[in-house]
């Protein structure tokens, strides 16, 4: 589908004004959902065959063209919003680029919601059921396979990434609870806490060290089973990240208390 911009005078994108790139992008709304509820919400786009590379966007574009584009304010009750995805289709492959958006700011990241989102529209532009693309971030790529059975409007998408990266693990103390740091996906802290626990300024301050990435999470071990709980600039997630169920089973290889 083709979406329109508003016809409003903007700075441009390498040599294009705004509101004309808006006019050749063809994408989708994508949002995902647990028993109803909003989980994760965006956009997904893809690139014109004149546009920049995706490597040649920057975040104040990205920014920029995410206010023509995205249908979901701000106010949107989903766990995770403001995702903006931008697709660059070639001979050589597709490739895709997550960017978290928040007023002024984007940066890029990892989501896995997006991804299968991202899936979901390019197995609706190919035809095909299953496909395989690589994932941009802002240290190491992934390689991505995903098979998407279509459901009337909706999708259900099986995904794998594959990544090769060098993560750090730091252990360290955080108003009074053991934690522990980890950069294998997005900045992730991960303290033991009773899930009762205020980690309002817990967040604010690990935020205010990451930006837009910054993800906590919350292990209560004083239930049966162990309760997990993560939170991102939207407040608490209510549903399980794909990528903050991996971080958690990566860090239950190096942090001898996660059990």
């Amino acid at each position: 589908m083709n979406i329109l911009a508003p016809e409003t005078p903007e700075p441009a994108i390498p040599g294009y004004p705004y509101r004309e790139v808006a006019k050749t992008f063809a994408g989708a709304a994508i949002a995902t959902e647990r028993d109803g509820v909003l989980r994760t919400v965006g956009m997904c786009v893809v690139l014109p065959a004149r546009s920049p590379k995706l490597e040649e966007w920057t975040a104040s574009d990205v920014q920029a063209i995410s206010r023509f584009l995205d249908p979901f304010p701000e106010t949107t009750p989903a766990a995770a919003r403001g995702k903006f995805v931008l697709v660059e289709r070639s001979e050589k492959g597709d490739r895709a680029l997550c960017y978290q958006v928040k007023g002024n700011s984007a940066e890029p990241v990892w989501c896995g919601n997006s991804m299968a989102g991202t899936s979901s529209l390019l197995s609706l532009m190919s035809g095909k059921a299953d496909l395989s693309f690589d994932v941009l971030s802002q240290d190491a790529p992934a390689r991505a396979t995903a098979h998407v059975e279509r459901q009337g409007h909706r999708f259900a998408v099986h995904q794998q990434w594959q990544i090769e990266k060098r993560a750090r693990v730091e252990h360290k103390m955080v108003g009074g609870f053991k934690a522990a740091e980890s950069t294998f996906l997005n900045p992730y802290l991960v303290i033991a806490a009773p899930v009762t626990t205020d980690v309002s300024k817990i967040y604010a301050d690990y935020s205010a060290q990451h930006g837009l990435q910054a993800k906590l999470l919350v292990l209560d071990n004083s239930t049966n089973p162990p309760g997990a709980y993560y939170y991102n600039l939207n407040g608490r997630h209510g549903a399980a990240p794909m990528t903050g169920l991996v971080t958690l089973g990566y860090l239950r290889t190096q942090v001898d208390w996660i059990d």
